[in-house]
């Protein structure tokens, strides 16, 4: 089954490239400033990785349309959770924005 936003658009690739280079820059900087995962999701400690990072993005997804996962998103629902998710992080000091198209392009480009 099939979720679609407004416009029939479902999550792109390159949308799901970006959110997985801001997962591990959020986590690096969260981490680089001693930011404490417990801080940011009550009840849970681990280290900070890219993956605890989509957790957080899946826990915002579930509560706020009701989806287990990133790849069942629109793009109007996964922007909508990342934005909710950079809130919590802007709380803690800790600043990545979501990489854009051109950010993606040059670091696929130079990481061949």
């Amino acid at each position: 089954k099939k979720h679609m936003d407004s416009t029939g658009k479902k999550r792109t690739n390159k949308q799901n490239a970006s959110l997985h280079l801001w997962c591990t820059e959020l986590a690096r900087e969260a981490s680089n400033q001693g930011v404490s995962l417990k801080v940011v999701m009550a009840n849970l400690e681990c280290d900070w990785t890219p993956e605890a990072v989509k957790g957080i993005i899946r826990a915002v997804l579930k509560a706020m349309y009701k989806k287990d996962s990133t790849a069942d998103a629109t793009t109007v629902e996964l922007t909508n959770a990342c934005k909710e998710v950079d809130k919590i992080f802007l709380e803690q000091c800790v600043n990545i924005g979501f990489p854009s198209f051109e950010e993606q392009e040059f670091i696929n480009h130079y990481s061949k």
